[in-house]
């Protein structure tokens, strides 16, 4: 049997007999629609969402609740065809940058376009680069803001720069606003320099 379609409203509904199964597709039908087939009366009610709002509770995200700079993004590897994720950054990311006064852990958080650390100190200092995982992309940029010495250190096993595996790369000059920018290359676990001021070594 061919399908029958109903015009209700400039709205469509369309049943389909699939298997001696009446099988109703409403689209774009905000009200309850009663009618009769073969004798029985069918009801259905198109999907809703209350007040008109979507939000969390609304979205089918296997993955739970975001947290804070979570963006949803789609992954094909999942049900709903989308997950939660860290924004990796992109061209139209904001410039920031943010001041460390002590020995800091850089967080996947701190990465992104545009992003900056910058250590004001007068005594050595450093900053100990995440591990670098799959998907990590985003870059980063480091900056000497104070006198003292400033150690860039790779994640155990992993390489910085030039670097060797686990080691570090360092400015020690007198010089301020030194910096370098690092992105994360995960198939040979570095962080490859992609700009760099300053007299860096290894």
């Amino acid at each position: 049997m061919s399908d029958i379609l109903l015009n209700v409203d400039q709205d469509t509904a369309q049943i389909d007999i699939i298997n001696s199964e009446v099988v109703i597709d409403l689209v774009g039908i905000e009200d309850t629609l009663v009618f009769e087939f073969c004798g029985a009366v069918l009801e259905a009610t198109a999907g809703e969402i209350a007040d008109n709002v979507i939000d969390e509770a609304n979205l089918k995200i296997e993955d739970g609740l975001p947290t804070n700079d979570q963006v949803l993004t789609a992954d094909d590897s999942k049900t709903s065809g989308f997950k939660w994720a860290n924004a990796a950054g992109g061209a139209g990311a904001s410039a920031s940058l943010v001041e460390k006064t002590d020995d800091y852990p850089v967080l996947a958080g701190d990465l992104g376009v545009g992003k900056t650390l910058g250590m004001v100190a007068a005594i050595e200092k450093t900053f100990t680069l995440p591990e670098i995982v799959f998907g990590m992309v985003a870059p980063i940029t480091l900056a000497k803001l104070g006198a003292g010495k400033l150690n860039i250190t790779a994640h155990a096993g992993q390489n910085v720069g030039f670097g060797d595996a686990g080691g570090s790369i360092y400015n020690d000059t007198t010089l301020l606003y030194c910096s370098v920018t690092l992105q994360p290359v995960f198939s040979i676990t570095r962080w490859i320099l992609i700009n760099m001021t300053g007299t860096w070594r290894k």
